[in-house]
């Protein structure tokens, strides 16, 4: 009786074993998909891949590097997540097939030693529209013991389809055309697309400003961090 016991006990612990091995591996790395989109997560010092098939390509709604969450399809974003997220993966993989991502302070180009990014969440569509790659920008990035960023693009073009977008901060243009809630980045985009003299978006923690042209150079951002574009 007690030998069938003690086997009974050892195949559950083998059993138990194995399925924490299991929900552990789902939770380090899981892609979620609605219809179209696709919600991927990864842990940090993890590389995440995207993958589109059937000759599409990538397009990424958003992207949030730090400790965001998910509430169903949309990335929430904590208040001290990097605010350049969504750029950097753009550079990374918009209009590709596919790319690889590694989830680190390296890849995000943080000065900072901080220790308190621990997971990446992306939002993406595969798309058959030959979308043009999303350009290169020089980053540096930087936060402070007092949660403020330094953030720095640095481009060589102007193009008035291509956008520097900074979430969580507090932005200021000397222009402002249109102020509103946050919604969506790509309704953004569309309407700054829709405006003769609109060239680019501020995205701020709870909305978004479109600016004028004759304002982009002197573009202010508050909380000591900054977008910067050669022309």
């Amino acid at each position: 009786m007690d030998y069938f016991w003690v086997i009974n006990l050892f195949v559950l612990i083998i059993t138990l074993s194995n399925y924490t091995i299991i929900v552990s591996c789902l939770k380090k790395k899981e892609e979620i998909k609605n219809g179209d989109i696709k919600i991927i997560t990864s842990d940090l010092n993890e590389t995440v891949t995207l993958s589109c098939d059937d000759q599409k390509s990538i397009h990424i709604f958003d992207a949030s590097y730090g400790n965001p969450t998910l509430d169903k399809l949309l990335i929430k974003k904590n208040s001290f997540d990097a605010p350049h997220t969504l750029p950097v993966i753009q550079m990374i993989c918009e209009g590709k097939k596919n790319c690889d991502i590694k989830v680190n302070n390296e890849t995000f180009k943080i000065l900072s030693l901080i220790t308190d990014f621990h997971k990446l969440l992306i939002k993406y569509t595969c798309v058959y529209s030959n979308l043009e790659p999303f350009p290169s920008y020089k980053v540096k990035a930087k936060r402070g013991d007092d949660y403020t960023w330094n953030v720095e693009f640095q481009g060589e073009t102007l193009n008035k389809e291509t956008y520097l977008h900074v979430n969580n901060i507090n932005a200021t243009c000397e222009e402002p055309l249109v102020k509103k809630t946050y919604v969506d980045i790509n309704e953004a985009e569309y309407e700054c697309n829709n405006m003769k003299n609109c060239v680019y978006v501020i995205f701020n923690y709870d909305g978004y400003t479109l600016c004028a042209s004759l304002s982009y150079k002197n573009a202010t951002i508050q909380k000591n961090s900054k977008v910067i574009k050669n022309l």
